[in-house]
């Protein structure tokens, strides 16, 4: 089944068994070293790598990407609406579609 979270409510990566769902008994098996989560404001979307090194590798992507997407975000809450002078942002606003992503 294919959930669609955008990437504007990701707040944050956690790394390893840090939401209650991934402590719970049932999923004591998984390895701590493959488990991340991306902490959304509904909740969570927990996640199982197939090795340390691509969780790693997951981890490091989505911090850059949502680097990018809470750094947007910043700008356009910096810019007044009403404001008819250029934000020196605007030479680095990128353009591209990166509103959600597909699991």
């Amino acid at each position: 089944k294919t959930h669609q979270v955008p990437l504007s409510h990701i707040m944050y990566v956690d790394v390893g068994k840090q939401t209650t769902a991934l402590r719970r008994v049932e999923n004591a098996s998984i390895a701590e070293n493959v488990c991340l989560s991306l902490l959304t404001r509904d909740g969570s979307l927990d996640l199982e790598a197939s090795s340390a090194q691509e969780r790693d590798a997951l981890v490091n992507c989505f911090s850059l990407v949502l680097d990018e997407v809470h750094a947007k975000n910043w700008r356009d809450v910096y810019r007044a609406p009403s404001s008819d002078l250029p934000s020196s942002f605007d030479e680095f606003d990128m353009g591209t579609n990166t509103d959600k992503m597909e699991v």
